[in-house]
């Protein structure tokens, strides 16, 4: 959310928009004060000290917001806690978390392409790294390779652990390549996502080496 509405690549920071006075302010630590100044410059960076969601409220106290959404699924029980006892004394908090999802979930022709531009680092990467894939290549080996074909061709990082499950290893919906090898007439389930320019699109391939089982076939 904080990456979608200020372009801020850093962690651990919170953002406060006041609608009133048409202003926002990107609350982090000392880590990222320059990658905050460089990356959100419409936003007024603070560093935090004595407590994050400590300091967090107090801004909200000094700020004189008294009409508050919030969204609870990034946020700690901790940190909300701190924050709200060092708030404005009796703040109306509103949960606004389905309001920003759904408001991001309508892209823009340009988040469109981003995407489109995801999809085609994943499946060119996959096309690319399936021609070096042998018999007796462990799931471990098949996965780094690919994921170092998806990183040479752009790719910042992965939306999650990419599954590579060899015959049975199939079944689980999560497996973790391990060292099960490709054998032939066995089925490979590739599950992989790549993350590019911060936006992700996942494949899921089935591949086989030599000749397909009549199981298989059907």
């Amino acid at each position: 959310d904080i990456f979608y509405f200020t372009g801020y690549t850093g962690s651990d920071s919170v953002v406060l928009l006041s609608a009133k006075k048409k202003k926002g302010w990107l609350i982090t630590d000392s880590r990222y004060t320059e990658e905050a100044e460089n990356s959100a410059p419409e936003m007024e960076t603070e560093i935090w000290r004595a407590g994050f969601g400590i300091y967090t409220g107090k801004r909200i106290k000094k700020l004189g917001m008294k009409k508050i959404g919030y969204t609870p699924g990034t946020l700690t029980v901790s940190f909300f806690n701190a924050m709200k006892t060092e708030a404005t004394s009796g703040a109306k908090w509103t949960d606004i978390g389905a309001e920003i999802g759904n408001f991001r979930a309508v892209k823009s022709a340009g988040e469109i392409a981003l995407m489109q531009a995801a999809l085609t680092c994943a499946e060119e990467s996959f096309l690319a790294a399936k021609k070096r894939w042998r018999i007796g290549m462990t799931e471990v080996e098949v996965k780094n390779d690919l994921e170092w074909e998806m990183r040479r061709r752009g790719a910042q990082d992965t939306a999650f652990e990419m599954i590579v499950a060899v015959d049975a290893n199939a079944s689980l919906l999560h497996a973790h390549a391990g060292k099960r090898t490709l054998t032939g007439g066995k089925m490979q389930l590739i599950d992989f996502c790549a993350q590019l320019n911060r936006y992700n699109f996942d494949l899921t391939r089935k591949t086989w080496i030599g000749e397909m089982t009549k199981v298989l076939a059907k």
